[in-house]
C-alpha cells in the first residue's frame, strides 16, 4: 500500500478496499495451506466440491496463525527460506485440523478479492482471528468520525488535516484545531489535535489520543493514556461469508462511532490542552543534560530508538542547542518527519508523548547521564 495521502485520496483509498473485502467464519479444518507454503484454500465445506477462495497468505495472515496453534514463528521463516513450502503446509495443516484446547474450532478469516480502483487485482488472505473479532473497518470509522468532525469545525473555529495514511498495519488521521494553542516559550507554539487509528487485520485497537503539534518544526506528539482504546471483540459470528448490512452489525457500529465521536471532541477541550501545556512548559525550564551525547544514548536505549533514529535524532538535538527534556523530546519527534515508514513514525511521536509524561527525578536521572 501507498503510506501517506491527502484526505480525499485516503478516502477513495479506503473505499476502495472495502468494496473488494471478502470476509468468512469457518471451521479450521475447512483451510488447507497448499504445497508451495504460502497459499491457502478455503473450503466450503468438508466434501471440499466448491471452495470460498483460493489466494496467497500475508506474512500477518501466517503470523497470527503462528500465534493461535503456538507455533514458532522463527521455525516458519527458516522453512520459507530453506524452500520447504510442503513442511510450511504440513505443519500449519496438522494444526488448523486439530483444534484441541484452543477452543472453538471457527476462525474469522480475512480476506480480499477484487479489482483496487480498476487497475490491479488483489487476492489476499490477510488476518487470521477469532469468531469473536468485532469487524469495525476504516471506512466504519471514517463514517463515524465524519459528523462529529464537521461539528468541531464549526465550534473550535477550523480543523486541519495535518496528515493521514493508510499502511498494511493501520490508517492514520491526523487533525490540529488550529484556534486552540499555547506558547510553550518565547515563540514556540504548539497546537491542539487529535489522532485517530484503527487496524482492520489485529495489529492494534481503534484509539483516539489527544495530538500536540508544535509549529516550530511541525512535530507532532500523541499524548499517552489519554483518550480511548476500543478492541475488537465482540460475539461470536456465523459461519460463513459475512453480510455486513445485518442489523446486529450496524448496531455495533453505531455504538462505536458514538463513543468515537465523544472522544474526538473531549481532544479538543480546552481544559486538556492546557493542563499538557503546562507540563510542556516545565520540560522546557528543565534542568539541561550535563553530557547532551550520553542522555541521549540513555534516551535512545529506554525507548528503543534504532541506531539511525539516534543518529538522525542527535543532529536535530544540536541543531537546536536545547538540552532541556523539552528538547530531546523534540529531537526525538523530529525524527518522524522524515522517515520513510509512517508506522514507525507515529510509534515516535508516541514516544515524544511518553518523555513528556516523565517525572522530573526520572529526568534529573538521564541528564546526570556522563
Amino acid at each position: 500500500m501507498l503510506q501517506q495521502f491527502n484526505i480525499n485520496q485516503l478516502l477513495t483509498e479506503v473505499n476502495a478496499y472495502n468494496e473488494i473485502k471478502r470476509d468468512f467464519i469457518a471451521p479450521s479444518p475447512l483451510a488447507r495451506v497448499e504445497d508451495d507454503g504460502r497459499t491457502l484454500t478455503l473450503k466450503r465445506d468438508s466434501e471440499g466440491v466448491v471452495d470460498h477462495m483460493t489466494a496467497p497468505m500475508t506474512d500477518n495472515f501466517m503470523r497470527q496463525v503462528c500465534t493461535w496453534a503456538d507455533l514458532p514463528l522463527k521455525y516458519l521463516d527458516t522453512m520459507q527460506e530453506r524452500g520447504r513450502g510442503e513442511l510450511v503446509a504440513r505443519n500449519l495443516n496438522s494444526w488448523l485440523d486439530n483444534v484441541g484446547k484452543r477452543g472453538s474450532e471457527n476462525r474469522l478469516f480475512r480476506g480480499y478479492d477484487g479489482m483496487l480502483n480498476c487497475e490491479d487485482e488483489l487476492r489476499q488472505f490477510r488476518s487470521f482471528h477469532s469468531d469473536k473479532y468485532r469487524v469495525f473497518d476504516n471506512f466504519d470509522l471514517l463514517d463515524g468520525i465524519n459528523p462529529v468532525l464537521q461539528r468541531l469545525n464549526d465550534e473550535v473555529g477550523g480543523i486541519k488535516i495535518e496528515s493521514c495514511g493508510l499502511t498494511d498495519k493501520r490508517m492514520y488521521l491526523k487533525i490540529v484545531f488550529p484556534q486552540i494553542e499555547g506558547e510553550v516559550a518565547k515563540n514556540d507554539i504548539v497546537q491542539s489535535g487529535v489522532v485517530i487509528s484503527n487496524s482492520e487485520t489485529g495489529q492494534g485497537a481503534i484509539s483516539v489520543k489527544p495530538l500536540i503539534f508544535r509549529l516550530v518544526c511541525l512535530n507532532g506528539m500523541v499524548l499517552p493514556d489519554r483518550g480511548t482504546r476500543s478492541t475488537h471483540l465482540g460475539k461470536a459470528g456465523q459461519e460463513g461469508e459475512m453480510v455486513y448490512e445485518c442489523d446486529t452489525m450496524d448496531a455495533l457500529h453505531e455504538a462505536l462511532k458514538l463513543q468515537l465521536r465523544d472522544h474526538v471532541a473531549e481532544c479538543a477541550d480546552t481544559a486538556v490542552f492546557e493542563n499538557s501545556l503546562t507540563r510542556m512548559r516545565a520540560l522546557a525550564s528543565s534542568d539541561e543534560a550535563v553530557d547532551p551525547d550520553a542522555t541521549l544514548e540513555k534516551v535512545a536505549k529506554k525507548y528503543v530508538l534504532t541506531e539511525v533514529e539516534t543518529k538522525s535524532a542527535k543532529k536535530s538535538l544540536w541543531g537546536s542547542g536545547d538540552f532541556t527534556a523539552w528538547g530531546f523530546l523534540n529531537a526525538v519527534t523530529n525524527v518522524a518527519n522524515d522517515h520513510s515508514n509512517y508506522d514507525r513514525a507515529s510509534d515516535l511521536e508516541r514516544i515524544g508523548g511518553r518523555i513528556l509524561d516523565l517525572r522530573t527525578t526520572e529526568w534529573n536521572e538521564l541528564a546526570q547521564a556522563a
